[in-house]
């Protein structure tokens, strides 16, 4: 019996990815059910995990997939140790985001793909904006279906202003880098087009577990299938990122502002 679950794992290489998705699942139940700490244990030893088996596989597919998961545990280990409870929301955007930009691009680095694979380019900018107005319809689903526990308050067009730019590249184009560009892009690789589409989609549909609402997390995930197949069609980052921008900016903005919280 032992030998057949072995035979298993080694004739089917896509298993073990499989199950780190099972692992970030049980890893945001504790955080969001159990305690902070639990969780933060969890992403802890998935991180150290993710990084041995990149490092044994030392290059290929799976390297860059492995190491492309490391950033899932990143996010959630740096937005829960950082000493930030003191800073204004708006600077904590800043400061999580800079080693997450920095990591995903030593890792496309590391992977050696190329700018145009990762959708790093201004390929059919009519569509690309058509893509990022799309992102302010999904923004009013999502108000409705949540509501969400803060809004953001801007009490002058500067600070507004401030608040639109670190949307859009802080969550927007940051997310869009590492779900589309980096893990969708080394899930493809690894599982194949068709599965690559729900794996990536479930990772990010499992980081809203939090919002403790199942109609919101199948939401997530349905809007993250469309998004990895636009990615996929088109190769491109820029419509994406404006749509994700553009949705948290209706979300948290537009949507309290105008339809009062």
């Amino acid at each position: 019996m032992g030998n057949t679950k072995l035979s298993l794992l080694t004739t089917n290489p896509k298993l073990p990815f499989w199950g780190v998705i099972a692992t970030f699942a049980v890893a945001e139940y504790a955080l969001t059910y159990l305690n902070l700490k639990a969780g933060f244990i969890i992403y802890l030893f998935l991180f150290i995990l993710l990084s041995t088996q990149a490092y044994l596989k030392n290059k290929g597919a799976e390297f860059y997939l492995y190491l492309s998961l490391t950033l899932v545990p990143l996010l959630r280990t740096l937005s829960l140790s950082l000493p930030l409870s003191a800073t204004p929301l708006i600077y904590w955007y800043l400061i999580t985001s800079i080693p997450l930009f920095i990591v995903g691009w030593l890792i496309v680095k590391a992977g050696g793909f190329k700018l145009n694979e990762i959708g790093l380019n201004l390929s059919n900018l009519p569509l690309q904006l058509a893509i990022a107005l799309g992102g302010g319809i999904m923004g009013f689903i999502q108000y409705l279906l949540i509501k969400p526990a803060f809004f953001i308050h801007a009490g002058t067009v500067p600070e507004l202003l401030i608040w639109i730019i670190v949307l859009l590249v802080c969550t927007g184009f940051l997310e869009e880098f590492i779900f589309r560009g980096i893990m969708y892009n080394a899930a493809e690789k690894v599982l194949g087009s068709k599965d690559a589409l729900s794996y990536v989609g479930l990772i990010y549909a499992i980081l809203h577990v939090s919002a403790k609402s199942f109609g919101f997390i199948i939401y997530v995930f349905v809007v993250a299938l469309l998004f990895n197949k636009l990615f996929t069609w088109q190769r491109s980052l820029l419509g994406l990122s404006m749509a994700h921008g553009i949705l948290n900016i209706t979300l948290y903005l537009i949507c309290p502002l105008v339809i009062g919280f």
